[in-house]
């Protein structure tokens, strides 16, 4: 049976780096997976959304996290709006 502290100790720690390699592009990839073709691996054209998309990762994996409880929550928000815009275009897409 797993314990709250093993459930801790197995937490994954996320890393965002400029690929230089990879079309200059910036990646998000666990601590530690060098490995190219990782499905772990998450490539972004811009910083913004590389750390965006890390914050939700961490959020989602319940991840070691600098991000405060602040921010967490305006996280969420906008992730709700960003859905709530998703569904009414779907809306509209399928009426047309």
């Amino acid at each position: 049976m797993e314990t709250q502290e093993n459930k801790i100790e197995n937490k994954i720690e996320w890393e965002m780096f400029l690929d230089e390699s990879y079309y200059d592009m910036w990646s998000v990839r666990p601590v530690g997976d060098k490995d190219f073709n990782s499905p772990r691996l998450f490539r972004f054209d811009n910083r913004n959304d590389a750390n965006n998309f890390k914050v939700l990762v961490e959020i989602a994996s319940c991840a070691k996290s600098s991000v405060s409880n602040t921010l967490r929550i305006a996280l969420r928000e906008k992730i709700d709006k960003l859905l709530d815009c998703i569904n009414h275009l779907s809306e509209i897409r399928s009426k047309n």
